[in-house]
């Protein structure tokens, strides 16, 4: 069973302990699922938004990508990055735990607009997995909090959130075909650090986010483990 629109395929052997769909969160769904080991090959993905998981427990886990086969022991807050339309296999070797977040493809192709000086073309964000990423494990943590929270409380921290998510996951792991041909001509896309909508929608650093990962920082310390 696909889980939504969020390309997760579910069987009896997962249980979804928590999720968003109820909470009205316009930019990003979230969800935290347990699942016990199985022998079989699960096949996942192939949506348009970009898929983001974090193990919260140590996870023992099989991906199957391309009939090649990527053997991980993922340590909590390892985070593995799937790119719009990706389509994988997985197969789970131990109980685990993990936070999934779905970034809504509008809100990426948004902020990327505001972040690149040229018109980027195709969103691309190559697939990366068993990745340490401090700042954004502090913002799925910070997710992962306002689940707990009330509708009318959450929704405007998540909007932020969201917006400070894309911002990173775009500075970090986007790439464009463009940038390989603009490279031949002596140029590449540049980051609009000084622009006045980006500083007004992002923060006076954009895209840095300084603030808000000071935010993170203080509010994370104490849940890595949670």
């Amino acid at each position: 069973m696909l889980m939504d629109d969020m390309a997760i395929n579910l069987d009896h052997n997962m249980t979804v302990l928590k999720s968003s769909d109820e909470l009205g969160w316009s930019n990003l769904n979230l969800s935290i699922i347990d699942s016990r080991p199985h022998d079989h090959e699960l096949m996942h993905g192939g949506g348009d938004d970009l898929w983001i998981s974090m193990a919260l427990f140590p996870v023992n886990i099989l991906y199957i990508i391309d009939h090649k086969e990527y053997h991980f022991n993922l340590r909590p807050n390892q985070l593995c990055i799937h790119s719009p339309r990706s389509v994988f296999g997985t197969l789970e070797k131990s109980n685990s735990r993990v936070l999934h977040v779905f970034l809504k493809r509008r809100l990426l192709s948004r902020v990327m607009s505001d972040l690149f000086d040229d018109d980027a073309g195709d969103l691309e964000i190559k697939s990366r997995l068993a990745v340490d990423d401090h700042e954004i494990a502090d913002m799925l943590h910070l997710l992962q909090r306002s689940l707990h929270e009330p509708a009318e409380h959450s929704a405007l921290k998540v909007d932020y959130l969201a917006r400070a998510l894309s911002v990173d996951v775009l500075v970090k792991y986007f790439s464009s075909s463009r940038n390989e041909a603009g490279a031949h001509h002596g140029r590449r896309l540049s980051v609009r650090d000084k622009s006045p909508r980006c500083r007004a929608r992002y923060g006076r650093r954009c895209p840095s986010m300084c603030s808000i990962s000071r935010l993170c920082h203080h509010h994370c310390r104490g849940c890595r483990h949670s």
